[in-house]
């Protein structure tokens, strides 16, 4: 209120101290050029930490004069700031984080603390000094639970994340999973969900699960080298968070062994799924079961799944959703394709049979989708021109459209004569399902 214009000043003078000397034309003002520090310092006393931090945000973003406390030059600006705002965090933490600190009172510092070094880069200070803060005083969770929101909005980058935070993280998980896992199967004791589905997850009662949910989707944000990959699979085997357990495997670059590993899942699910239809149809004969031909794939979403994984991998697509939705998703390349084709069609192996019992209609929409998607098709056509090395024998080489084709068809005979030995027939739809792929893998 007190401030007064000086446009006609004669001259303004300003020495080495804080004092700034405006000569009027009528009188001689002096000003106290203020200090940031101390400034930061008051607000410390008043215990108005995020203020204090709000203050050396805005003067790294240059939204606010350095004054004479920090140099006027960017790069040298932003070093000082940085080196004076650890300091600040560290004392705050130090000061005011102890063991018995309320839970809301430790969620609040968390959220001034870890917002401050994300919006100011500050790596080291948010991996090392918060976070031995907080693991010191006992709220490691609180801090997990902070950091969360910053991960799966996209807010810290994949290349700045700490293998050590992310175990943490993964950590914390684990009594709450178990815990809801618990709670779900009680519910359906208690009778307060209906009839009890084919399997209790988080893929077949997602509403149940929102703890399990908010795990995949945060595994889908953070940089999968940096986990401890034992602890992970080993959690999300056991708690079935296969979208997360399948990302895994994609973005170590191996998409064989999430196809076999849901391969066995889907069977068993599969007969589970056969045993309850037949159990249903011997307790009441107006309930005739379903056609079973396609039984697997209606009932059992992680059929679907497995399919849709396979559809979107043979289309080089990422999985489970486009890059554009979650930044950074592993894009499967020509050679993800080669893989799946030399895990599927491999002439000892099980993984086509099984498939094809699954599902004929998933199996083969997913083969068609080799030719009929322009980006599958120019991979598989790049493969064959680059002569690579033989992939489905000798018979199919090189790796081409219309030996694939061959392949494909090869394989269907040697499940057909499986099935005449074994005396279990294949599904009755397969021979129609086949025609289709026939039809769209026309050239």
């Amino acid at each position: 209120r007190e401030a007064r214009s000086h446009h006609g000043a004669f001259a303004v003078f300003q020495g080495r101290s804080r004092t700034l000397y405006a000569c009027g034309m009528k009188q001689v003002w002096a000003l106290q050029i203020g200090r940031w520090g101390q400034k930061v310092e008051e607000l410390v006393q008043k215990n108005e930490w995020s203020a204090a931090l709000e203050i050396f945000l805005a003067l790294r973003k240059g939204t606010l004069p350095p004054l004479l406390d920090f140099p006027h030059p960017v790069a040298a600006r932003q070093k000082a700031v940085d080196s004076r705002t650890t300091q600040v965090i560290q004392s705050y933490l130090v000061s005011r984080l102890l063991p018995d600190t309320p839970r809301a009172q430790a969620r609040q510092m968390a959220g001034c603390a870890v917002s401050a070094c994300i919006e100011m880069r500050l790596w080291s200070v948010l991996y090392k000094t918060v976070f031995e803060c907080f693991k010191v005083a006992g709220h490691m969770n609180v801090y997990c639970s902070t950091l969360e929101p910053f991960i799966v909005n996209g807010r810290i980058p994949r290349s700045q994340m700490d293998s050590e935070v992310l175990s943490s993280i993964l950590q914390s998980y684990a009594l709450p999973l178990e815990e809801e896992s618990l709670s779900a199967e009680q519910h359906f004791k208690d009778g307060k969900g209906g009839a009890e589905p084919l399997v209790v997850d988080c893929d077949h009662c997602p509403e149940l699960f929102p703890i399990a949910r908010r795990l995949q989707q945060l595994v889908l944000y953070v940089e999968v080298t940096q986990l401890d990959l034992n602890l992970a699979i080993r959690l999300f085997t056991q708690h079935r968070l296969w979208t997360a357990l399948v990302h895994i495997y994609c973005a170590l670059g191996d998409y064989a062994s999430p196809v076999e590993l849901l391969v066995g899942e889907c069977t068993q699910l599969a007969k589970r799924c056969m045993l309850k239809a037949n159990a249903a149809g011997d307790g009441d004969a107006a309930q005739a079961p379903e056609p079973s031909e396609e039984r697997p794939f209606l009932q059992c979403l992680l059929v679907r799944k497995l399919f849709f994984f396979l559809h979107r991998t043979f289309e080089l697509r990422a999985f489970p959703c486009d890059s554009k939705e979650v930044p950074g998703l592993a894009h499967p390349g020509p050679k993800a394709i080669v893989e799946l084709l030399r895990c599927i069609l491999r002439a000892d192996g099980p993984i086509f049979t099984k498939l094809l019992r699954l599902s004929p209609l998933g199996l083969f929409t997913v083969f068609a989708s080799l030719f009929t998607s322009p980006s599958a098709n120019h991979a598989l056509v790049s493969q064959a021109s680059a002569d690579g090395p033989c992939v489905l024998g000798a018979d199919f080489h090189p790796l081409m459209p219309a030996n694939v084709f061959k392949a494909v068809e090869a394989a269907l005979e040697k499940a057909r004569r499986q099935a005449n030995e074994d005396g279990v027939p294949l599904p009755t739809n397969t021979d129609s399902e086949f025609l289709w792929f026939l039809a769209r893998a026309a050239p």
